[in-house]
Order: C-alpha cells, then sequence, then structure tokens
C-alpha cells in the first residue's frame, strides 16, 4: 500500500475523495455515488453478524473476492482463516461512518488540496 492510499486521518469530503482516487481507482467519470453506495454496503456486511452470506452480495462472487482482497490490502479489514467472514478494522469502522455520513454529492463536489497534496475539483 503507498502513502496516498493509507485512509486519512481527517476524513473531510475532499478527503474522501482523494482516498477514492488514490486508493480506489476512482476517476473523474466515476458515479462516486454508487462507488459510496457499495463500499457501505460491503462494509455494513462486514461489521455485521453475517447472516446474509457472502456470496448472495454479488452475482459474480469473483466480485467479492476482489473488494474483500482490496479491504484486507488497505488495511480496513482483518480476517482468520478466511477472507469470506473478515471484519473490519478501527481504520474500516471510520471510513465506514465518514461514507454513511457525508452525503456523496459533497464527496463528488469536493473542491481544493486534500491530504496527499493535490487539488481536486474544479480547477
Amino acid at each position: 500500500m503507498t502513502e496516498h492510499e493509507k485512509l486519512p486521518a481527517d476524513l473531510t469530503p475532499i478527503n474522501l475523495l482523494a482516498y477514492l482516487y488514490n486508493a480506489w481507482g476512482k476517476c473523474g467519470c466515476s458515479e462516486t455515488d454508487e462507488m459510496v453506495a457499495s463500499l457501505i454496503r460491503l462494509l455494513e456486511w462486514m461489521e455485521g453478524d453475517k447472516s446474509t452470506r457472502y456470496d448472495a452480495l454479488y452475482p459474480e462472487i469473483g466480485t467479492f473476492y476482489l473488494l474483500a482482497g482490496r479491504l484486507d490490502a488497505l488495511g480496513l479489514t482483518e480476517h482468520g482463516t478466511a477472507i469470506r467472514y473478515p471484519w473490519l478494522t478501527d481504520d474500516g469502522k471510520r471510513l465506514l461512518a465518514a461514507l454513511k455520513s457525508t452525503d456523496p454529492e459533497a464527496i463528488e463536489n469536493a473542491d481544493g488540496e486534500a491530504y496527499d497534496g493535490l487539488s481536486y475539483g474544479m480547477c
């Protein structure tokens, strides 16, 4: 994981926008609201009791494994014997709380310099 892929300490809209770019491959043509909704859904499942099986989350089970692996690599989750049953780290919990409390439109329209020293938003 690169320095810019680490979850920033301050989860403001501009830092969330930069984090989606740096850690998740967001670009200007991405649908931020859909990206945020997908992350929330998966992080909530990982935080919960797992009464819904992991293979019911996505039509393609490979999608689950790709996302679960990425969350794990970013330090947002940990797992024991199988990545199918992970739990959130403190950073994963912080990201989930920030995404749930921040309007995706505020993330999409954030403007200014982010934690990585780059400017995002309107030029």
